[in-house]
């Protein structure tokens, strides 16, 4: 049994050696195809990237000053603007006020529409370029209209008038209403005056109270809360305006000087 296993010995050194001769040559052969791959995936040059900007570093020059220039015309010919605010708020007698706030915000969409602005601006004689704009403040049953131009007291006075037309406007149809109810009720009280008996003074205060009752409801209606709600001074605002002009013609000549690289970029030498 020794010297069967002193003879297998040798063999198996032997076919070891072979198999770690074998395993180095070939990470000797893979190595230089590793390397290979590894500097065809190595990032582009940086003077390959710039290219583009230093053969047409004119074009995007003139993009940028372009830009600059009609951003800075733009802004010089930007003035300060006033924006004027009237507040309305809606107080139903029966009601939640987060319930009269969504109607609120319904009254806000119905007054942004601009074709009711226009007719709303017709209303009160508005002239010259006025902004109008309704916003709800928070989530509150009051309404904000704001009226924005180029004059402190014509803000002021356009915000007031047109809240004033929007309010008298959405509340006529809820004073026809009134005014009929108590119509009737005024018809009855005579009738039951005239009538006379036992119950007329009991029948009379009850008239009395319900025409009270309408008179007094509040529900759904746009009230006052105050129409000359102050004036703030918008003022442009050049170095921001005039700093993203120039980020965009950055942009924009950058991308024309790729462009034109791509186009006129030289064919493909002839070998000689």
């Amino acid at each position: 049994m020794s010297r069967k296993q002193t003879l297998r010995e040798p063999g198996l050194q032997t076919l070891g050696a072979e198999e770690r001769g074998g395993s180095e040559a070939d990470r000797r052969s893979v190595a230089p195809a590793v390397s290979g791959q590894i500097s065809d995936m190595s990032p582009p040059e940086v003077g390959g990237l710039l290219r583009p900007l230093r053969r047409f570093w004119s074009v995007t020059a003139i993009v940028l000053l372009l830009s600059l220039a009609g951003a800075s015309y733009s802004v010089s010919a930007l003035s300060d603007t006033y924006t004027g605010r009237a507040s309305l708020i809606v107080s139903s007698n029966n009601r939640s006020p987060d319930q009269d706030a969504v109607l609120v915000q319904g009254y806000v969409d119905y007054f942004n529409d601009i074709a009711y602005q226009q007719q709303l601006a017709r209303s009160v004689g508005l002239d010259g370029v006025v902004t109008l704009t309704a916003r709800a403040a928070a989530a509150s049953p009051i309404l904000l209209v704001e009226a924005t131009t180029d004059s402190r007291d014509k803000a002021q006075s356009a915000a007031a008038a047109v809240a004033g037309a929007f309010q008298t406007d959405l509340n006529r149809v809820r004073d026809q209403q009134q005014r009929r109810q108590v119509r009737k009720l005024e018809d009855r009280l005579e009738q039951v005056g005239r009538a006379g008996g036992p119950d007329a003074a009991t029948s009379v205060a009850a008239l009395q109270d319900q025409i009270a009752e309408v008179e007094a409801d509040r529900t759904n209606r746009l009230q006052e809360l105050q129409f000359e709600g102050g004036v703030s001074m918008n003022s442009p605002n050049p170095l921001t305006n005039v700093a993203f002009a120039g980020l965009g013609g950055l942009i924009l000549g950058v991308l024309a000087a790729i462009a034109l690289d791509r186009i006129f970029r030289p064919g493909p030498q002839p070998r000689g």
